[in-house]
């Protein structure tokens, strides 16, 4: 899917609001509230409109979910127009992180706020009660009236990952491969002496690169997550994010 054009000027000063005057968006404004296991997503269209709710899994199934539902919720095709859905989470202690990566990829326009401006919104809207809906809708209404800035993961970071985790695919089918052409012989002659052949070069070769592969991805995604929290809590210090 080709990447939308994010440069709407709308959405790009995070202290917007419509204390203009001005007529809110219709597009529809999702808020979601995260947690380890689950996000409360609710969704709204317009000002007076009521706002839908639902839960999904904190996993790549329940991203999958989430974004069947919102097509069919908003009427919107995904394929075509995915950024008129605006989504706003808050920095969340890094559980936000995989269902705002999955989402922008997938070309929604997402918002990751400091919850010291949700939480300033709230108050200024009398708002006291705190449960996961309650947190998603204002989200929703707080995503509507500021239209928050997008957020954009580190490019650097995702394509250093995207071609390691390539590299590792391509090992590992190298190795399937080689292990299924000793087992698909039927001489057992020829087979013990490829395998003591591969063994002893080819396949320990391609298992030692995975291992290393593997160990570096590792590496890669912890000093990216430590990048990241860093992030998180830059963006609570006021001024900040």
């Amino acid at each position: 899917m080709t990447a939308p054009d994010r440069s709407n000027p709308d959405r790009s000063n995070p202290d917007r609001s419509n204390s203009s005057g001005s007529v809110p968006s219709a597009d529809p404004h999702v808020g979601i509230d995260v947690s380890r296991a689950s996000l409360e997503v609710a969704l709204i269209r317009s000002e007076e409109d009521a706002s839908a709710s639902h839960t999904v899994p904190n996993t790549e199934d329940g991203f999958g979910q989430l974004l069947n539902g919102l097509e069919k919720q908003t009427d919107i095709n995904l394929t075509t127009a995915p950024d008129r859905i605006h989504v706003c989470l808050e920095a969340s202690g890094g559980y936000q992180r995989p269902v705002a990566r999955f989402l922008h990829e997938r070309g929604l326009t997402v918002s990751i706020v400091n919850p010291l401006r949700t939480s300033a919104y709230a108050d200024s809207q009398l708002n006291r009660s705190k449960t996961d809906k309650v947190d998603a809708r204002l989200l929703a209404r707080f995503c509507q009236k500021e239209e928050p800035s997008p957020w954009e993961p580190s490019s650097s970071e995702q394509k250093s990952l995207k071609e390691m985790t390539r590299g590792l695919e391509q090992l590992k089918k190298e190795r399937d491969r080689l292990k299924n052409q000793i087992g698909q012989s039927e001489n057992p002659t020829v087979t013990g002496a490829l395998q003591s052949v591969l063994e002893r070069s080819v396949l320990e070769s391609v298992g030692e690169q995975i291992g290393r592969l593997e160990e570096a991805i590792d590496d890669h995604i912890q000093n990216a997550d430590a990048l990241a929290r860093n992030r998180d809590l830059l963006e609570t210090i006021p001024g900040i994010g």
